[in-house]
């Protein structure tokens, strides 16, 4: 019994203060307040028109336009289309793209989860490191054949699987599934399958039609990365796509944060700044009543490195602490006259670098930083 114990590795754990002061780069975000890095559930009734919708946006994110507005990023994508054949993708991605496609790679067959999805999917990221976007349609068609009846284990499960490879490779995973029969107030109840579909999911869409007939429908929003939210939607039947309408309510508006607003203004005037810690907050204090001290303000910092980057225009970055105090860089991303490049600074005094696990250098997340804090009293 004693050596069948020690054969159970320990728990991985993190210190509290460490936590606060490690710097991780912000998660990335397919298309703006819609989908984020992930995986992703797109549900609506059979025949609702998911498929002509997910082969749009792979169209839209492929070539790096705009979707209903909304600023998508422009990456390879991956459609698995399991319900349709080669010749019938062709008609509707020429419908789509008006014969003018992006970086797509379509496929019409593959294995079960479980049973060789994973590799697959797996070989096929590693092979094509500048594909982000991989949607599955659908998911039924690539569970195990013959399990007519899922739990919330199973269900849970599945959607953990593909979990595992969006995060492993840092992209978005978008599963197509239907929804059930039975209406709901909320609408994401009426996925069908159990709770564990959404629970281990990083977000979902639900596309609704009042009837059948109908050519507008609603497209409701949730997950962990963006604001809930609802879309009004009308297919427009000669171009086969689904056009935004307007928002179903107006969602309510953030209080802007008063150190972070404090470090946009700041940037905005110097355009890139590196320094340390001590130095941007007697910077701030300057400007600005700010009660915080060089610690608060990187840890600060650190917890909303993403919201920084995408409301407030300011990319980031931590470097490792010194006996004068940590190192960090602003650089301000709607600068004209700034480079948005950040390879000569966003690497100030990294501690290290992680990697996607292939030998590719990653997007995000590229770099974490932390080191025990000195007793010098400027450190931060």
């Amino acid at each position: 019994m004693t050596e069948e114990k020690s054969k159970i590795p320990e728990l991985k754990v993190i210190p509290a203060e460490e936590l606060l002061d490690t710097t991780y780069a912000p998660s990335g975000t397919l298309i703006d307040g819609l989908i984020g890095q992930g995986i992703y559930i797109l549900a609506g009734a059979p025949k609702v028109g998911k498929s002509w919708l997910v082969l749009w946006l792979a169209n839209q994110v492929s070539k790096g336009e705009p979707v209903w507005g909304l600023k998508a990023e422009k990456c390879g994508v991956l459609y698995i289309s399991l319900e349709d054949t080669f010749q019938r993708m062709q008609q509707r991605l020429n419908d789509v793209s008006g014969g003018s496609p992006g970086s797509i790679w379509l496929a019409t067959e593959a294995l079960y989860i479980g049973e060789g999805f994973e590799e697959q999917l797996t070989n096929f990221l590693a092979a094509h490191p500048h594909v982000k976007l991989a949607i599955i349609d659908t998911l039924q068609r690539v569970r195990k054949a013959g399990q007519e009846q899922y739990n919330y284990a199973s269900d849970y499960e599945t959607v953990c699987a593909l979990k595992k490879i969006a995060d492993r490779f840092l992209v978005t995973v978008l599963v197509v599934h239907h929804t059930r029969k039975a209406g709901s107030a909320d609408s994401f109840n009426m996925i069908s399958g159990t709770t564990g579909l959404l629970g281990c999911a990083d977000g979902a869409l639900v596309l609704q039609k009042s009837s059948r007939m109908e050519t507008t429908a609603t497209l409701d929003v949730t997950g962990r990365e963006v604001a809930d939210t609802q879309l009004n939607l009308c297919f427009d039947k000669q171009r086969k796509v689904w056009e935004f309408v307007s928002f179903g309510s107006e969602a309510p508006q953030k209080e802007p944060d008063p150190i972070l607003t404090a470090v946009q203004s700041f940037t905005q005037v110097h355009g890139v700044w590196r320094g340390y810690a001590a130095v941007l907050l007697d910077e701030l204090k300057a400007e600005t009543e700010i009660n915080a001290e060089p610690n608060t303000l990187t840890r600060l910092l650190n917890a909303n490195i993403g919201e920084l980057e995408r409301e407030y225009g300011v990319r980031y970055r931590s470097g490792k602490r010194t006996g004068k105090g940590r190192l960090v860089s602003l650089l301000d991303l709607n600068a004209p006259w700034v480079s948005t490049d950040m390879d000569d600074v966003d690497n100030v005094g990294n501690d290290g670098i992680l990697s996607a696990g292939d030998g590719r250098k990653n997007t995000y997340n590229t770099y974490t930083t932390y080191a025990p804090a000195p007793d010098d009293s400027e450190g931060a």
